[in-house]
């Protein structure tokens, strides 16, 4: 099958980068409204089909669309702003396109010749797997569908606008098996689906609304403005792309690839923008993934950014923490609040801002801090509780080492900002008893008690370079690079002669996720490190990572995203489809390098 990324700059120019695949790769795109639909060559997951966001939920609709008489997908086209399939059929090729407008509840559908499709229905919340309650009542009026999908607990109305009255009701339940939701040990694997239509058309247009008329009144305008919408969209586009002058025509695809599904994963609710941590199941606002991604924006939306630095201020509690998901302020976590006082102060070193806005940081920081040397300090060294580190799925209660380092940097702020000779002094003492507690001149331990060689101490180096020397860095990573380096171009999350590690992903049974997976947004992280470190020692390392990422994102999975992780064993696009703090990393990797080189 073949993959095409197309990315047209203006009207006299485009990028262009295709490559043949055996493997069941799709697509994942979403609007600003965070509604997605992603469909792969064949049916692999529940998660896949369009899904629509409301009240902090999301709810699919559509299961699957699928021409009738539909024999092999032979393209699979990333135009940026939609997708296209090209389809053998038994009466020759036809190409699909699929496509979100930026702001509208809706769907469109188009093929390049008049064809018939079917459409299959499964409307439920998206971890909802209950069969027993799902109702359909489908109510044809010429060209205009109208599907009132409800349960027990909900009910939505699904409008379809089509170019052709040919329509025909199928209401027919069918059984699926989804082969990757079983690889993930994500039960059921099976579920009945309603064949609900089949219609011929060139274009259908799919709504929804919580009442009939809304459903069909949004139905009949996109269907009416789709040319505007889709104008719209690619002008949309032009300005959220910073364009790179690479030689390497793989690199730059993935590139202008990785900024744009970070951007799709920026989403307005109650006027609100907001960064989702991943699509399919992590479309909550994770306090933690949410910064990590905000410096890759493009500077094109860096006010994006830095309003939600500033909304965030306000959610840090009497202990100095922020929630982990934003929406429910009940779990905390270790290392939130150092992450964002690390982004606005990055911020701050290129931005000249007014008094009240300084202030306003500074308050919030002594607070943050003041809140967390009562609730979370031990000796001096920065405390966590177990699950409420990065590494969530294992247990690493007391002093870890990126904590350590996101306290330093607080300190390091709070004196810049406020020239309090406390800060300096804390700064100092702290820094002093984790060389004491976790420096053996060889590496950094992951926890003051923990000699387990862990990737951790690449986000210490990009959180705190100060702790270590130039050359001490060399010496850690040196030493830890043969025990988590893992041949495709790629880090281990332990130790590979650990007897926790594991080389296959466990999928939804957590074994392998903080011990053996690879993580794709700490693989770009490290080789940022390693680059700033010394380009030269560690050229072979930062270009496999490159590499690696690069193929990911262009030829695996839902292509055009960067995925969550891979197995340790061999590079592969597992976890969640499109994760924004792996995308966000291979944007601030390839600036890194290619803001000071060409290639």
């Amino acid at each position: 099958m073949q993959i095409t990324h197309k990315l047209n700059k203006n009207f006299l120019k485009k990028a262009v980068w295709q490559a043949k695949t055996n493997d069941n790769i799709g697509f994942l795109t979403a609007n600003k409204r965070g509604d997605y639909v992603s469909f792969f060559k064949e049916n692999l997951s529940r998660y896949q089909g369009w899904f629509v966001r409301n009240d902090n939920n999301l709810f699919k609709i559509i299961e699957s669309i699928s021409l009738t008489d539909q024999e092999k997908v032979l393209e699979v086209k990333n135009e940026f702003w939609r997708f296209v399939r090209k389809i053998k059929t038994k009466k020759g090729a036809v190409e699909e396109s699929f496509f979100l407008p930026k702001n509208n509840r809706g769907l469109v559908y188009e093929t390049s010749q008049a064809a018939s499709f079917d459409l299959f229905l499964d409307f439920k919340q998206i971890f909802n797997n209950n069969e027993a309650e799902r109702f359909y009542k489908i109510e044809i009026k010429g060209k205009t569908v109208i599907i009132e999908c409800s349960n027990k607990q909900e009910k939505i109305f699904l409008a379809i606008k089509t170019s052709s009255a040919h329509i025909l009701k199928k209401e027919q339940w069918v059984k699926r098996f989804y082969n990757l939701d079983q690889q993930r040990n994500s039960p059921p694997f099976e579920r009945f689906v309603l064949w609900a239509l089949q219609i011929r058309c060139t274009k259908a247009v799919f709504a929804v609304g919580d009442s009939p008329k809304k459903a069909i009144e949004e139905a009949n305008l996109i269907f009416k403005k789709t040319w505007k919408l889709k104008k719209e969209k690619r002008k949309e586009l032009k300005k959220s792309i910073d364009w790179a002058k690479l030689r390497n025509q793989k690199l730059a695809m993935a590139y202008y690839c990785a900024q744009n599904s970070l951007g799709e994963l920026i989403f307005k609710e109650n006027g609100q923008e907001y960064v989702e941590a991943g699509l399919p199941w992590f479309f909550n606002v994770y306090s933690r993934d949410e910064l990590i991604s905000l410096k890759a924006i493009s500077q094109k939306q860096s006010h994006v950014a830095w309003r939600i630095c500033l909304e965030m201020l306000s959610l840090i509690g009497e202990n100095g923490q922020l929630p982990n998901k934003l929406n429910e302020g009940i779990s905390q976590n270790a290392d939130g609040t150092g992450w964002l006082f690390k982004r606005i102060g990055e911020q701050l070193e290129n931005k000249k801002m007014n008094e009240l806005t300084v202030w306003k940081i500074k308050k919030y920081l002594e607070k943050s801090l003041q809140g967390l040397v009562k609730s979370s300090t031990n000796k001096e060294l920065a405390l966590c509780f177990g699950a409420d580190t990065w590494m969530d799925s294992i247990d690493r209660p007391g002093e870890r080492i990126e904590i350590q380092a996101l306290r330093l940097y607080m300190f390091k702020l709070a004196f810049e900002l406020t020239k309090k000779s406390q800060y300096r002094i804390l700064e100092a003492g702290l820094k002093f008893k984790v060389k004491e507690k976790f420096w053996n001149n060889n590496f950094l331990f992951d926890g003051s008690n923990d000699q387990t060689i862990r990737p951790n101490a690449f986000l210490a180096a990009y959180v705190y370079p100060e702790l270590l020397t130039k050359k001490e860095w060399q010496n850690c990573f040196d030493n830890i690079l043969p025990a988590l380096w893992l041949d495709w171009g790629g880090l281990a999350t332990i130790d590979k002669t650990s007897p926790y590690f594991n080389p296959f992903h466990t999928g939804e049974k957590p074994q392998s996720y903080h011990s053996g997976d690879s993580w794709f947004y700490l693989n770009n992280l490290a080789a940022l490190v390693l680059y700033k470190t010394n380009p030269e020692r560690y050229k072979q390392y930062i270009n496999k990572i490159l590499e690696a990422s690069a193929t990911e994102i262009l030829t695996m999975g839902a292509i055009s995203c960067h995925a969550e992780l891979s197995s340790a064993n061999q590079l592969l696009s597992q976890g969640c489809f499109s994760q924004a703090w792996s995308s966000a990393m291979f944007v601030e990797l390839i600036k890194e390098i290619y803001s000071t080189r060409r290639t």
